[in-house]
């Protein structure tokens, strides 16, 4: 996709860590990375419903398909998600968007070893992000990687809890997803959080009078 892009910058990037390959005849195509965003892999569980989805980018793809494995044997419908690039992904049709990440399933995960700023755009309201926000760890990659989560366990536990808030906890979800928004000063994520009205919280919450 970024050999055949030709408008705006384009760059491949590798992760350092050693990863096995995919196999194609497992997962999607590797064309679908064209657009941004795709459907890597899908576990039903019977009903033809949908539970979670995971969001991965990077060599955290493969922790995404391996929690996948843990949900699915418990019976949870889940689905993982190759992001790429966020921009192409945006530039898609809604219909395409919306395919991909359905807007009725309300419990999805982004799992990046980097900031989850930009993330809540594609995990809403509901949804939450695997993320590291801090800088000054010092180890071997796999074990600073499990000491700060990005483990098949540690993903599919972090999905499960997102399972069991359910519709009841939405609105801790969102106050959740705001804080981190205030923590990075990012004022611009007020509008992703306009729900928090219903808490009368908005007002006294608003970004400008904070920071």
């Amino acid at each position: 996709a970024a050999r055949e892009r030709v408008v705006g910058p384009r760059a491949a990037r590798l992760p350092r860590q050693g990863r096995r390959g995919l196999d194609r005849s497992e997962v999607a195509d590797v064309a679908g990375d064209e657009r941004g965003a795709y459907v890597l892999g899908e576990s039903g569980n019977g009903n033809g419903t949908l539970d979670v989805v995971l969001l991965a980018t990077g060599a955290e793809v493969w922790v995404s398909l391996d929690a996948a494995k843990v949900l699915a044997g418990e019976g949870v419908a889940v689905r993982v998600v190759s992001m790429p690039c966020w921009e192409l992904f945006e530039a898609q049709p809604a219909s395409y968007r919306d395919e991909v990440i359905p807007p009725d399933v309300e419990a999805r995960l982004s799992v990046e070893a980097g900031v989850a700023q930009g993330w809540e755009r594609w995990v809403g309201g509901a949804g939450d992000s695997l993320s590291i926000e801090h800088y000054g760890a010092s180890a071997p990659g796999a074990t600073v990687l499990a000491e700060f989560g990005y483990t098949p366990d540690n993903v599919a536990a972090r999905a499960r809890a997102l399972l069991e808030e359910g519709s009841d906890n939405h609105h801790s979800c969102l106050l959740r997803n705001f804080a981190q928004c205030l923590s990075r000063r990012a004022g611009n994520c007020f509008r992703q959080f306009e729900e928090l009205n219903v808490l009368g919280l908005a007002e006294i919450l608003r970004p400008e009078k904070l920071l």
